[in-house]
């Protein structure tokens, strides 16, 4: 009882109050939940490609026992299932949730009730009373638009001017679930309340520590600041939060996201669609024939940027101060400070793409850094190489190769173990320095490979985006897991049906997305299987 007074409360606190005309307007919350039929062949898709049959075969039973042997005669299983509900003036306390049944024969699914001892002989006005076995309160329900609406608490909520008709409900997309919450009216006292506690809190944890320097002190604020900034935008700017789980049958995928979009016009809605511009330099070394690729693009906000750089200026004065030879010092700090400009941008934008295996089952590593004045970097390096002592000058091969301009180094991949030096192939380290990118390449086929990457241009990316081929990396899963090349071949029968694929971008909406192909839930499946005889 305490847990759910706790969750009545919390839920009244964080989403908005509705006003009392805003029964004509979009509903707070709406769910959307497939039909019957489509449910059903969704759930047997999925538990066909993840070997989960007889658990299955038991919820229909159980499915079977609960409802007879006739079912929820009545019920039109084709079309889908909503619920949506506005808050009241109490928040969750007096909110008003309806369910959206949709009815194929009226007077069947009465029967269907009758016959399973529910009375509906309390009607008034169309609208039916029930009282549901073990509830505290009645229930509600009337039939319109092809749907059965039902409620709790309040039987005005069904009043035919109430209704919202079920294409606002339901719509017409084709996901397993679909969920729309509406933020956009989140109460301003709320909003008020939690960040002034923040705000308390923010300002302790400001205050400068044992052994920190007033840089690194200073950046924390503005950290924080930056943080509790973004986080009261969260509370006062934001709009519809949604969530969807779709499972396509035709194109064997499963899709699941979560998406939130900021109020329209507001400074996080101009944020969010910003970050859906992203360009990325990285991004486009990655090929088309990766067993698994990650990008990212993500940069510190002004405040922590601006912080940022006298730790910089500070760490890299202690780092040289450090350096009590000399010649090493007049060697290492041109090269240290050419990095300098990169590290004051505040931003990642990496790449690392591994590629294979190939025809002699070996892989090929590349992978990017965006950097700033990437030439000035070069040609320290290059003067840096030159006042080495020759027995390490020499591992060294300045324009190994060429791009244009861009010349390509060689050096050996120190440290490389035998199981590496098998998987790789090859124990040479390529690098390129273009001026806004250090790109590099490891492996078979490394030149290649780099070569290639170092044509490419900046390119729309998300903000991050993680992509597994299974059936590539099936291979190296084999010392562990003997099973897993057979499994692969059993699975994945048609080319791209082995991917897996995650991403965070933004646009209309922040979206954050996975992606499975279901030949992959087969996969896991057969290697579970494996383990279990073992």
């Amino acid at each position: 009882m305490r847990l759910r007074t706790f969750a009545l409360l919390a839920l009244a606190t964080l989403l908005p109050a509705a006003r009392a005309d805003d029964k004509a307007k979009t509903p707070t919350l709406s769910l959307r939940v497939k039909g019957v039929d489509g449910l059903l062949s969704d759930l047997r898709y999925l538990a066909e490609q993840a070997g989960r049959d007889e658990e299955l075969k038991q919820a229909e039973r159980l499915l079977k026992r609960m409802t007879g042997d006739k079912g929820l005669e009545g019920l039109d299983t084709k079309k889908p299932i909503g619920t949506y509900g506005f808050l009241g003036a109490q928040g969750a306390a007096d909110a008003d949730v309806v369910l959206l049944l949709p009815i194929a024969d009226q007077k069947t699914f009465l029967a269907t009730l009758n016959r399973l001892n529910v009375d509906t002989d309390k009607v008034k006005d169309g609208v039916y009373t029930i009282q549901p076995q073990g509830a505290k309160m009645p229930a509600y329900f009337r039939f319109a638009h092809g749907y059965l609406y039902a409620t709790f608490r309040d039987g005005d909520a069904l009043a035919e001017k109430n209704l919202l008709k079920p294409d606002a409900v339901v719509g017409s997309d084709d996901d397993a679930l679909a969920l729309r919450l509406d933020l956009s009216d989140f109460p301003r006292a709320a909003s008020d309340a939690i960040v002034s506690f923040l705000s308390v809190r923010v300002a302790a944890l400001k205050e400068k520590k044992p052994g920190e320097t007033q840089a690194q002190a200073d950046f924390r604020a503005a950290a924080l600041e930056d943080a509790v900034g973004f986080f009261k935008s969260l509370l006062t700017e934001s709009g519809v939060l949604t969530a969807r789980f779709g499972v396509d049958r035709k194109a064997g995928e499963v899709t699941a996201s979560l998406g939130l979009a900021g109020r329209k016009g507001s400074e996080l809605a101009k944020t969010i669609a910003g970050l859906g511009r992203n360009k990325s330099v990285a991004a486009a070394v990655v090929g088309g024939d990766s067993a698994t690729a990650t990008r990212i693009s993500l940069e510190l906000p002004e405040g922590s940027r601006k912080g940022l750089t006298p730790v910089i200026d500070e760490g890299i004065k202690k780092m040289l101060d450090s350096i009590k030879d000399e010649g090493q010092r007049d060697l290492l700090e041109p090269l240290i400070k050419s990095v300098v400009p990169t590290l004051k941008q505040a931003r990642l934008d990496a790449a690392l793409d591994f590629r294979g295996p190939s025809q002699g089952k070996t892989y090929t590593v590349v992978g990017a850094a965006a950097v700033k004045g990437g030439a000035a970097i070069d040609k320290q390096f290059r003067a840096a190489v030159r006042k080495l002592p020759p027995q390490l000058a020499d591992q060294v091969t300045l324009d190994a190769a060429k791009v244009g301009d861009v010349g390509i180094h060689k050096m050996p991949f120190m440290g490389m173990d035998q199981d590496t030096r098998k998987l790789l192939g090859d124990d040479v380290f390529y690098f390129a320095l273009r001026d806004d990118a250090l790109i590099f390449a490891l492996g078979e086929g490394a030149l290649p490979a780099l070569k290639e990457a170092v044509k490419t241009e900046a390119k729309a990316s998300p903000l991050m985006q993680v992509d597994v081929s299974w059936a590539r990396i099936a291979p190296l899963m084999a010392p562990k897991q003997k099973a897993a090349p057979k499994a692969a071949e059993e699975a994945f029968k048609a080319p791209g049906s082995d991917r897996v694929s995650l991403s965070l971008a933004g646009g209309d909406e922040l979206r954050f997305k996975l992606s499975i192909k279901g030949p992959v839930l087969r996969f896991l499946s057969l290697l579970d299987a494996a383990d279990k005889e073992q």
